[in-house]
């Protein structure tokens, strides 16, 4: 779960750990991971917490290595990483997405 430390990717885990018991948090903010992972650990039976920034390949690519050497396997990605606004956009009608671009995972097809 990227973004998986607050807002909807931590509420998306929440929900997926109280229905398959095991979930793997992944955000750049460690210390918003290190709160995560203790609100989690009365609905989950397993969480693990990995600091990752999603806009660098090798750190991708080493989250999925490191789950697979944890888990045996991995079954659902969900991405919720993102960037929140802090300044506004020159003309408010029309959103930033500046950003968004780099956020794509470059997650390798196997």
């Amino acid at each position: 779960m990227t973004g998986g430390a607050s807002g909807i990717g931590l509420g998306i885990a929440k929900r997926m750990a109280r229905e398959s018991g095991s979930v793997v948090l992944a955000d750049i903010n460690e210390e918003a991971l290190a709160q995560a992972k203790e609100t989690m650990g009365e609905l989950a039976g397993r969480v693990e917490t990995i600091r990752i920034d999603i806009t660098r390949e090798d750190e991708v690519e080493s989250l999925i290595g490191s789950i697979v050497e944890q888990f045996g396997q991995l079954d659902v990605v969900v991405n919720c990483a993102g960037v929140p606004q802090t300044q506004p956009h020159p003309d408010d009608s029309q959103p930033n997405f500046s950003v968004a671009p780099h956020l794509r995972l470059p997650f390798p097809h196997r």
